[in-house]
């Protein structure tokens, strides 16, 4: 039965001289019957019916339907992919080579062997890559498909040791489709639990980032890069617990690869769980965030690129944004009343497609809607008429309202800007009405 999206609209910033922002809106239409536990990621996936929503975490059921751990959106419900994924949770998508590839802490995929910890899903059924990961330590958490110059190629990193057999590679690999190989050695560290827990690609160069001191026996703390030929530091690195999350967004100033997770310091600036690398130089987003940061997406809602975080804080930059906050490159802002339950919940992905922003995660509500499917989509809008002061998309008595209610001062009425609301302000508001 097709649903009907249920959205609320909220606007980031105040009305301008330039003239009213347009209003973003939240759906909550990605399940309204709930899912009985989070959503990790989300990533586009075309099977030869044209590309469409899959999501991955630790439930059992989404939206009403039996989905192990992983599920398809079609537009209108969620469906399984065969008898999906046994055992624990899964962590991360990523297309490579025609297939879908999920990565975690489960058993097998469907009926393939050699599927434990990861497998592909080809649009019709499940094949796995005998990554011999079936030892209870081994867990995976990033993957990545990237072009080292010698064709593309999907990167694997996590927690785990031997991938594809005795002496295989530990923690970072690379798959071709046949057969896994090294990436110019491992990760190491003296009293760190070792782990992989991103990989992004920034400026034509794979960034790891996770819990290590050292990768290839190159002095790097917790994020590296490497040009297909060598590891190298990034800066003098991060220090404090971990970097969980890379993400390449633009806050404004142009595209830049932000850091994200539980530290305390980049390049030696001081940054609460959250940095900013340029290229050539690390940077902090003001004051940081109050708790960890485990998702970062850039996206432009229809007001202009900002970087959207979220995770487990309370505040971003001194302001109260329970789990979800916009970066612009100077302020954070609140996205609405942001997650809830308050303090438990958290966001673990933002994913931007097209005109759509999707949040998934642990939370129930977002921005005050219900969203008990623990996940929800922002969609853009688009900037409209300067004299649709509310941004509701009309020119109305509203907005005449407003422009009365102003008249003979400065300020977002006066639509000319020449310093004062008045009559020819009024004429071109009538002009443009619409409602």
């Amino acid at each position: 039965m097709k649903k009907f999206s249920v959205v609320a609209a909220f606007v980031l910033t105040s009305p301008v001289l330039a003239g009213a922002p347009c209003m973003p809106v939240w759906d909550i239409a990605l399940g309204d019957a709930g899912t009985n536990a989070l959503i990790a990621h989300f990533e586009t996936y075309d099977d030869g019916a044209g590309p469409q929503l899959y999501s991955t975490g630790s439930y059992t059921s989404i939206d009403g339907v039996l989905a192990n751990r992983i599920a398809r959106w079609d537009g209108a419900q969620w469906n399984p992919l065969g008898t999906g994924l046994a055992g624990n949770f899964s962590n991360e998508l990523e297309v490579f080579d025609g297939e879908l590839y999920v990565a975690g802490y489960f058993n097998s995929a469907g009926s393939a062997t050699g599927s434990a910890k990861i497998a592909s899903w080809d649009g019709a059924q499940w094949n796995g890559l005998d990554a011999q990961l079936e030892l209870f330590t081994n867990s995976l958490w990033a993957l990545k498909t990237w072009d080292d110059g010698n064709g593309e190629a999907l990167y694997i990193g996590g927690n785990y040791v031997d991938i594809g057999g005795a002496g295989g590679p530990d923690f970072i690999a690379k798959w071709d489709g046949v057969s896994f190989s090294p990436v110019g050695g491992t990760i190491a560290g003296v009293g760190i639990p070792l782990i992989v827990l991103d990989i992004e690609v920034f400026q034509g160069e794979l960034y790891i980032a996770g819990r290590f001191s050292s990768v290839g026996g190159v002095a790097a703390s917790h994020i590296a890069k490497w040009d297909g030929a060598n590891w190298s530091a990034v800066g003098s690195g991060i220090t404090g617990t971990q970097v969980i999350q890379l993400g390449v967004a633009d806050d404004g100033n142009g595209p830049a690869l932000y850091a994200g997770g539980n530290f305390t310091t980049a390049g030696g600036v001081a940054a609460a769980n959250i940095a900013k690398w340029d290229g050539s130089t690390w940077s902090a987003l003001g004051s940081g965030t109050s708790g960890t940061v485990q998702a970062i997406a850039g996206f432009d809602d229809g007001n202009g690129s900002k970087v959207y975080v979220g995770g487990n804080f309370i505040s971003a930059g001194g302001q109260t944004v329970n789990g979800i906050a916009t970066w612009n490159g100077t302020t954070w802002q609140p996205v609405g009343s942001g997650i809830a339950p308050v303090g438990d919940a958290s966001v673990f992905d933002l994913y931007p497609n097209g005109d759509r922003l999707t949040a998934g995660g642990s939370f129930t509500s977002i921005v005050g809607l219900p969203a008990i499917g623990r996940a929800a989509q922002l969609i853009a809008c688009e900037p409209g008429s300067p004299a649709d002061f509310n941004g509701d998309g009309f020119v109305n008595g509203v907005d005449l309202a407003a422009l009365l209610a102003n008249w003979g001062m400065p300020g977002f009425t006066d639509l000319n800007d020449d310093g004062v609301t008045n009559g020819s302000d009024l004429a071109a508001l009538l002009a443009a009405w619409s409602s």
